[in-house]
């Protein structure tokens, strides 16, 4: 239980980081509703991304103990097929007007 709260503090800094305040403490209070579904949106891309990096990087470092996966190039090709739509999704999202 102890690493599951370290690493959700750590999620939670990580997002105070990149949008400059913090999840927990944010309110409606001041605070456009357009303004969060974006943020929300883009966090999520954002942690879609960071997802397939690291199973991109399990089988870069431990393709042999992946044996539900024999087909390394094919798993990661897939991995990087979701962190590209992410991407795409991010960029449109980030560019948004309102």
């Amino acid at each position: 239980m102890h690493r599951t709260f370290h690493m959700a503090n750590r999620f939670f800094r990580w997002c105070q980081k990149e949008m400059g305040t913090s999840i927990l403490r944010c309110s409606t209070k001041g605070t456009k509703m357009r303004d969060k579904l974006l943020a929300a949106l883009i966090l999520k891309y954002k942690a879609q991304m960071a997802e397939a990096e690291a199973n991109i990087q399990v089988y870069m470092r431990n393709s042999a103990g992946i044996g539900e996966h024999p087909e390394v190039v094919a798993a990661i090709d897939e991995q990087v097929e979701k962190a590209a739509a992410a991407a795409e999704k991010l960029d449109f999202v980030s560019g948004i007007k309102y």
